[in-house]
């Protein structure tokens, strides 16, 4: 039973190696029948047609730069351009409000500007609006080019501006004796009205006219009178 089944199982693998190389064989045959009829043998590649440029031909004088500045050589320098002008846009105008209330001198920066302003709304903390600047120095865009004892002088681009010293004025002290009585009442040390003021003898009083006297009456007439009441 042995030998019987390994003849049998030999037949078969025999028949499967027949059957495998005949696949192989057909498919290289049917490849290589693919390859030439894809590849035609008279067909050549052709060369590429070179582009033609139609040119105008100058004279040698047209190239002067190429000539004394050929582009492969050694020490060859660019050209200095000018450079662009730049375009100034619209001068920006600075709402400039500052008053000057002081000048004060100190050893480590010289001469001091004391600059106020009223308070506004980006910056209504009293320290913003209160400074201090010496010489040279740049508040909101001007710069501080010259100190006197009396005015300052700002400068922006070519604009000036002059900023006098504002002096506060000096209070008048009030008297307590000088102020104003109430009305209908005469204030102290004030004559009354009527009299004439001193060195000045008082005016004579009037004399009345006699027609306008009345007569005294006689005691006959008050008797009568009594009677009659």
């Amino acid at each position: 039973m042995n030998s019987k089944l390994v003849k049998v199982l030999g037949a078969i693998c025999g028949g499967l190696l027949l059957v495998i190389g005949g696949e192989w064989f057909y498919a290289s045959v049917s490849q290589q029948e693919l390859l030439n009829t894809q590849i035609p043998k008279d067909n050549k590649p052709l060369a590429d047609a070179m582009p033609t440029i139609n040119l105008t031909e100058h004279d040698e004088e047209s190239y002067g730069d190429l000539v004394n500045r050929p582009l492969f050589i050694e020490g060859r320098k660019p050209v200095n351009e000018p450079p662009p002008e730049t375009v100034k846009g619209p001068a920006v105008t600075v709402n400039f409000d500052w008053v000057l209330k002081g000048i004060v001198y100190s050893r480590k920066s010289g001469l001091l500007a004391l600059l106020t302003r009223p308070a506004t709304v980006k910056s209504p903390k009293a320290s913003n609006n209160r400074t201090q600047i010496r010489l040279g120095a740049i508040l909101d865009g001007w710069r501080l080019a010259e100190v006197t004892a009396d005015y300052v002088v700002f400068t922006l681009d070519t604009d000036q501006k002059q900023l006098f010293l504002h002096k506060a004025k000096p209070k008048t002290p009030t008297r307590s004796g000088n102020a104003t009585p109430p009305p209908g009442v005469q204030p102290e040390g004030t004559p009354p009205e009527g009299t004439p003021p001193e060195g000045v003898p008082p005016p004579a009083p009037e004399q009345q006219p006699e027609d306008l006297m009345p007569e005294p009456e006689s005691p006959e007439d008050l008797i009568e009178n009594s009677e009659n009441e």
